[in-house]
């Protein structure tokens, strides 16, 4: 008799193995996914929760009650840097890069409005101090508080702080060397910035050219050009780069117009008359080619004009706002006023700092 030959069957637990492991995947997963949920949510409840408590902001409301502006609207939500530093939980990289987008936006706005920069100098600081390490704030901000904002005091205490985290950086070297000598009369401290840069490995050639020749000065537009010209290389944001090809343009317009009045006076001494079109003044070989290109047009869109009474030569965009005198602390505090005025105009309250020239927004926000 043969026997029956037994069938395969497979072990009877095995499918329910199999099930259970595939129920412990998945809640498993959905466990993560909870856990993860739930970690961003705390965490974008303690930074929320602590920008509302942190130590200056009672100074800021205090403020906004006095002057119901959009400045003061905005410095509800500016801690002091000592306060931000102490409540970031931990998170201070995260905060940072908010501030910082936060930073941006409000140059671009004010920018584009009333040019008032009032909170600037206090939002770069907070964003410095709070990850140090953010290479990209400090040329950004230095350079615009300075040019923009007619702050250049601040942008040197910002610097200081950059250069001493990024030691080996010309660029922060060079721009707090130009800004003392251009905008504070430090002649001696801006060299040897100048010098420490041309000495660093990486440093850019007409850093070296500058340390040698000692050529920024307080008293011609050359320098400058070369300074914004390289801020802008150096800058990518929209309206950033706006404000820095606006002072250029005025800048370059400053340098042009000097040196054509110049064409025309040694065209007078030369041949004892007024010169009776620009094109005469070809003859002088004083006329920047740029110029010759552009057809007599000035960087600012206008049409440079001779007198052929006078000789005097003029442009249809005015008088440049650069000048010998322009990066004075007079002239910066005649600014700076006029910007305060203007808000006043737009929102019929007076500001509470418009007697308090040229401070510290950082002061400010921790007045009781």
């Amino acid at each position: 008799m043969q026997a029956a030959t037994p069938s395969y069957q497979p072990p009877a637990s095995s499918s329910g193995a199999t099930s259970s492991d595939s129920v412990s995947i998945w809640v498993s997963t959905i466990t993560r996914i909870a856990l993860l949920g739930a970690t961003l949510a705390l965490l974008s409840t303690l930074l929320w929760t602590s920008l509302q408590k942190l130590e200056g902001l009672e100074a800021s409301r205090k403020l906004a009650l006095e002057s119901d502006t959009d400045q003061s609207r905005e410095a509800l939500y500016l801690p002091s840097a000592e306060a931000a530093v102490a409540s970031s939980l931990g998170y201070r990289n995260v905060l940072a890069q908010l501030l910082w987008f936060n930073t941006i936006n409000y140059f671009g706005k004010h920018y584009r409005g009333e040019k008032n920069y009032r909170w600037f100098s206090h939002m770069c600081d907070l964003v410095s101090r709070l990850n140090p390490r953010l290479s990209h704030v400090y040329p950004f901000c230095a350079t615009l508080l300075t040019w923009e904002g007619d702050q250049p005091e601040e942008s040197v205490r910002l610097l200081d702080r950059a250069v001493e985290t990024f030691p080996s950086n010309w660029n922060f070297l060079y721009i707090r060397g130009f800004t003392k000598i251009y905008f504070l009369d430090d002649q001696t401290g801006g060299e040897a910035d100048l010098v420490l840069a041309a000495q660093l490995p990486d440093a850019h050639p007409i850093i070296k050219s500058l340390a040698a020749r000692t050529m920024v000065t307080r008293d011609g537009p050359d320098a400058a050009i070369q300074f914004l010209r390289n801020a802008l290389r150096l800058t990518k944001e929209p309206a950033a780069r706006e404000a820095l090809q606006a002072r250029l343009n005025d800048t370059m317009f400053h340098k042009e117009l000097t040196t054509l009045q110049e064409a025309a006076r040694s065209f007078r001494e030369s041949n004892g008359r007024v010169p009776s079109s620009l094109e005469e003044l070809r003859s002088t070989k004083l006329v920047p080619n740029q110029v010759l290109e552009r057809g007599f047009l000035d960087p600012l869109g206008g049409k440079y004009a001779l007198d052929k009474a006078t000789g005097e030569v003029t442009s249809s965009s005015g008088t440049p706002q650069f000048s010998p005198t322009w990066n004075t602390k007079e002239e910066r505090e005649r600014r700076i006023a006029e910007a305060m005025a203007a808000e006043e105009a737009t929102s019929g309250v007076a500001s509470p700092e418009a007697a308090i020239l040229n401070s510290s927004p950082s002061n400010l926000m921790e007045a009781e």
